[in-house]
């Protein structure tokens, strides 16, 4: 592993190292909820090192604090090719088996990699976002362990496993063999590493502590117990400066993924919005080409993320792919949501933010016509701005950088509070 280092402040007194790490999913949104914990720590005089799945994400949010950045370990879930069917998912444990959990050898090599990044930095904490493995590997450890994330990936620490599809009736014995499953490759991959093996798969997710950032109302498991809730932690100051056209009478802004099949159907449904609305489209990696088919005045694609915090205030509808710390931030702003979820994760929160009556998702096959529909719905039926508005009223107030700093401050006062072993099954 190659540390980059910049230099440090010179008045900084390095008291504690926290590495904070991340190695499932490929969003920025994984960033979003890092750097801002990272900025509040190294302002404490913490040496913060980021292990990231991918480091380039960390350009358009970084500040001038002083990280240590490293790739992750990790192994990639691949695209599903033409015809092939993969087992629905319906627990966490079902989510890694395409990320190093389907083989004791694979998960193993990932295990090492990430030991030998511990051994590099020496922390006294571990905050893992969306990071297993991280966990995995320090297991038993004399250091913190933590989790941040914003519901889907701090998955409560029950026997049995607590089903994402909660909404529907789920097969206590099918679940259990499937637990049963991955826990035989975690500890196969444990000993093989030397290491003492898990009693059960709860063991696999509890930590010194969770920093659970997000609301009640959106939390992809809606009867978790009792937990605290910080506030949607993300940074929407990123991306590209942009302003709104003077004078539209509708203000919509879109965050959509290339990729998805859904892209082209949602771009022609956007497009195809009366010219005195103001559209802006940011599609992180779309290609060049597509821009040239979607052209017109009022209509702006973006190939990045652009700066939110120019756009909340007078947005009118937002839409996407259900992603957490996007939608968390519209409701905050008391924007109603059209989401167009493409995976469990955001089936979860679109089904929560439903729940809450302050948008609308969309599954399944269907057209331009059928999303510029939903669209006029969301805008014309006041009580979607109204449920999105109650939320801003509860929420609103809670600043990302007060909650960072809040995470931060308990980061800091655990470790100083000295390391805890974490019980090896």
């Amino acid at each position: 592993a190659v540390w980059i280092r910049s230099a440090p402040a010179p008045a900084m007194i390095v008291r504690m190292r926290v590495l904070m790490a991340w190695e499932m999913g490929r969003n920025f949104g994984h960033v979003t909820q890092i750097v801002p914990v990272a900025e509040s720590l190294s302002r404490h005089g913490v040496e913060v090192g980021l292990a990231l799945r991918n480091p380039a994400a960390l350009t358009p949010f970084a500040g001038r604090a002083d990280f240590s950045v490293v790739q992750a370990p990790y192994v990639s879930p691949g695209r599903r090719q033409p015809g092939e069917i993969r087992p629905q998912i319906l627990l966490y444990s079902d989510d890694l088996l395409a990320c190093g959990y389907d083989s004791p050898a694979r998960l193993a090599r990932l295990i090492a990699g990430w030991d030998g990044l511990i051994k590099t930095f020496k922390p006294d904490a571990l905050v893992a976002q969306s990071a297993p493995t991280a966990l995995l590997a320090t297991h038993g450890m004399q250091l913190r362990r933590f989790r941040l994330g914003r519901g889907y990936d701090l998955p409560p620490a029950t026997i049995p496993q607590t089903p994402m599809r909660h909404w529907m009736k789920n097969d206590l014995q099918e679940t259990s063999r499937r637990e049963a499953g991955v826990l035989a490759t975690v500890n196969a991959a444990l000993r093989a590493c030397g290491r003492e093996p898990l009693l059960n798969f709860a063991d696999f997710l509890r930590t010194d502590g969770d920093f659970l950032c997000a609301f009640r109302e959106t939390d992809h498991y809606p009867d978790r117990n009792p937990a605290t809730y910080y506030g949607s932690l993300g940074k929407t100051d990123g991306g590209t400066p942009i302003d709104w056209r003077p004078g539209a009478e509708r203000r919509v802004f879109a965050y959509l993924q290339a990729d998805k099949k859904v892209f082209m159907p949602a771009m022609q449904a956007l497009f195809r919005l009366p010219e005195n609305f103001d559209v802006i489209v940011a599609a992180p990696k779309v290609q060049r080409g597509v821009g040239e088919q979607f052209r017109r005045p009022g209509f702006r694609l973006f190939d990045g993320p652009v700066c939110l915090d120019q756009l909340l205030p007078d947005c009118n509808l937002m839409v996407n792919h259900a992603s957490s710390g996007i939608s968390n931030s519209a409701l905050c702003a008391g924007i109603p949501l059209l989401m167009l979820p493409g995976h469990i994760e955001q089936i979860m929160q679109a089904r929560a933010i439903g729940r809450c009556g302050a948008g609308l998702g969309m599954s399944g096959d269907f057209s331009a016509n059928d999303i510029l529909h939903t669209i006029g719905r969301l805008l014309e039926d006041p009580r979607f701005r109204q449920a999105a508005q109650s939320l801003r009223d509860r929420y609103g107030s809670l600043r990302p950088g007060q909650i960072a700093d809040t995470v931060a401050a308990e980061i800091i006062a655990r470790v100083k509070a000295g390391p805890v072993a974490t019980a090896a099954g």
